[in-house]
């Protein structure tokens, strides 16, 4: 099988302008408007390469505000930190760390809003479910666990945290990642489901509270839940 010609009439963006754009899909851009950044904010992007949401937090803000944007790959780092540059966001200050442990070194209950855009299977732009992939999906629900832990760790009571991946759910017997870890941490930290003012996708999860992008509808699978911090 050969690719012959294009499927759909969008101009390519990539370089076009590349400090008044930065492209992104309509969820991944949703994700940062549920999350509703205002210029008082100190703002903690977990896994924040390569930029886009970072970039748009900043711009939600005003520039004004602050933001920590952390990536543990040194390669991704320096792509966030050249977006950052690039994009003007003088708000934003990237940090090479691992979001895992970054209660160890960022300072407990300082953030009043904190994204995490976890690391995932990725079922939702590369449906990949080939034999044994299974142990990713469980690796990855695991992972974004911890960082759901860290998360409260860093947040102030009362603070805002947006969970979003970019996959959906397979069938069978593996559930754990969206709707499955939005369950674990309502059960298991001080967190609780807020209503998103703005709803695009489909009603899901837990009281139908979180919000899902079929990939069949918007050639994208995403999710995005949000929380309030309780106090402990």
């Amino acid at each position: 099988m050969s690719m012959t010609e294009a499927i759909y009439g969008c101009p390519r963006l990539h370089d076009l302008h590349p400090d008044w754009l930065f492209a992104q899909h309509l969820p991944s851009a949703l994700a940062s408007h549920v999350l509703a950044p205002g210029p008082e904010d100190r703002v903690l992007d977990m896994c924040a390469a390569p930029g886009g949401k970072t970039t748009h937090i900043s711009t939600l803000m005003g520039n004004s505000g602050s933001v920590i944007a952390l990536e543990r790959s040194k390669t991704r780092c320096q792509i966030l930190r050249e977006n950052v540059a690039r994009w003007g966001a003088d708000n934003v200050e990237v940090r090479a760390m691992d979001a895992s442990k970054a209660s160890q070194v960022l300072p407990a209950n300082s953030f009043s809003k904190v994204l995490l855009d976890a690391p995932c299977s990725g079922l939702g732009q590369r449906p990949r479910l080939q034999p044994g992939r299974e142990v990713d999906i469980v690796a990855y629900a695991s992972f974004q666990r911890k960082l759901l832990q860290e998360a409260v760790r860093l947040m102030t009571p009362g603070g805002g945290l947006v969970y979003s991946t970019c996959t959906v759910t397979p069938q069978g017997n593996i559930h754990l990642e969206n709707e499955e870890n939005v369950a674990w941490a309502l059960e298991n930290l001080p967190l609780k489901l807020k209503q998103q003012k703005i709803l695009i996708g489909r009603n899901s999860g837990p009281e139908n509270l979180c919000q899902f992008f079929d990939p069949s509808e918007w050639d994208l699978g995403f999710f995005i839940a949000s929380f309030k911090r309780l106090p402990l």
